[in-house]
């Protein structure tokens, strides 16, 4: 039975892969390019800025410095990235695999409500902070994934609802500049914190609000489990958007 599961598993990844594989293909034109452009002169209107805390888990204490390398290294290939109109950003696309021979050590990762280790292990705190800044920016987003697990409990590094997993193919990070500036992004991590801005080539036009909400502790099975969920109102001098992102359920790690 856990053979067959696994092999279930694993078509399921092959079947993902494939489907990303083809969705960069088609919408390739639309996706940013890979270049890297530093310290631009035209990019001096600050739209966002956010950081959050590094946290690991008691269990992976071990794991921090090869967490925080790793958060390191993606941001070398992200910082400086540039986001034209209509363009789209996807983590994956400009990360790569996030394998040993990529140069990613060994991290902690959550697999299936479970804590582990695998290679690359701590980018999902990069794209968590790539995911707010998008969300604060005001950008279309176009794939979120939770995690599964509140493993951090008040401890945790974003509120819950404000967190993106990411999972190399199956689950990706992706936004698409909606406004009429072409945006920078510009990010950095260290053993303490990892922080992030958005600038742009005009002013910021549009007022963003996000609102949390939360219910009460759930329990099936004999599990735990927490919702939340985020509303976000964006706003300019013609109209005013609401978009509820839905509920996103978290069982409690005890």
């Amino acid at each position: 039975m856990k053979s067959a599961c696994m092999s279930i598993i694993v078509s399921r990844h092959l079947f993902y892969r494939k489907i990303r594989h083809i969705s960069w293909i088609v919408k390739g034109h639309r996706f940013m390019k890979k270049a890297i452009h530093r310290n631009c002169p035209v990019f001096t209107n600050l739209w966002v800025t956010f950081e959050c805390p590094v946290v690991n888990h008691p269990s992976q204490a071990h794991l921090l410095p090869s967490k925080v390398f790793n958060m390191q290294l993606a941001c070398e290939k992200l910082d400086g990235v540039v986001l034209k109109p209509n363009e789209i950003f996807s983590f994956w696309r400009i990360i790569g695999k996030p394998s040993k021979e990529n140069g990613y050590l060994a991290g902690p990762t959550f697999e299936r409500g479970e804590i582990v280790t695998s290679s690359g292990g701590g980018l999902c705190q990069i794209s968590g902070l790539l995911y707010n800044l998008a969300l604060c920016s005001g950008l279309k987003i176009l794939e979120r994934h939770p995690h599964s697990i509140d493993a951090y409990g008040e401890d945790r590094y974003l509120p819950l609802a404000r967190d993106a997993t990411v999972v190399w193919l199956s689950k990706d990070l992706c936004f698409q500049n909606i406004t009429t500036s072409e945006l920078q992004i510009t990010i950095k991590a260290s053993n303490d914190k990892t922080e992030a801005q958005v600038l742009g080539t005009i002013p910021m036009y549009k007022k963003v609000e996000i609102t949390h909400f939360s219910e009460q502790d759930s329990f099936r099975d004999g599990k735990s489990f927490r919702h939340a969920k985020i509303v976000r109102i964006i706003a300019d001098a013609n109209e005013e958007i609401q978009e509820d992102f839905g509920w996103n359920q978290y069982r409690i790690n005890n």
